[in-house]
């Protein structure tokens, strides 16, 4: 075998063992956060995100309120998000914010990373914002307004806009 042979095959596998470590590091950096309770509404908003990203629809519905449900079938959350069908994303989920709304609900504001990993390239990560508005019913938090990434329910009736009320003039 000649020198140029064994320098090509040198490089060759030093490439390989490059794109094989690249992969290992990108499956086991980062990671999941742990569990936050689920009577929060943040572990609600957390649970709801998992369930979609295991593709468990009726999961992730049973974390809708029933006015959303009403207007949001299974079916209807499974077509509105097969996009996501492909099994090499992985979402992680960062709370940034829990504020009250003043009329009875609450807002979580999360950042959600998504995660594509895509052999032998590496992989691709995009970080955005999402906003979940919780009602607490019945003891349990739901989300009561289509969440991302189902995005709006075909059937679903939002609240009546309110007319702020006038002070009188002084």
């Amino acid at each position: 075998m000649s020198a140029s042979t064994r320098w090509l095959i040198g490089i060759g596998a030093g490439v390989a063992l490059l794109i094989i470590a690249s992969i290992v590091i990108a499956l086991t950096r980062g990671g999941q956060a742990p569990l936050l309770a689920e009577a929060t509404p943040e572990g609600v908003v957390q649970r709801f995100l998992l369930a979609v990203q295991d593709k468990d629809y009726a999961k992730a519905r049973d974390y809708l309120s029933p006015r959303v449900q009403a207007g949001c079938s299974i079916t209807f959350m499974r077509d509105s998000m097969r996009w996501r069908e492909d099994n090499s994303r992985e979402l992680r989920v960062e709370v940034l914010s829990k504020d009250a709304t003043g009329d009875g609900r609450t807002q979580v504001r999360v950042a959600v990373t998504e995660v594509h990993v895509s052999p032998p390239f590496g992989v691709d990560e995009s970080r955005h914002e999402e906003v979940y508005i919780l009602r607490e019913e019945d003891g349990a938090w739901r989300i009561d307004e289509p969440p991302w990434p189902v995005g709006y329910c075909p059937e679903f009736t939002p609240y009546p806009a309110r007319t702020p009320t006038k002070l009188p003039a002084m």
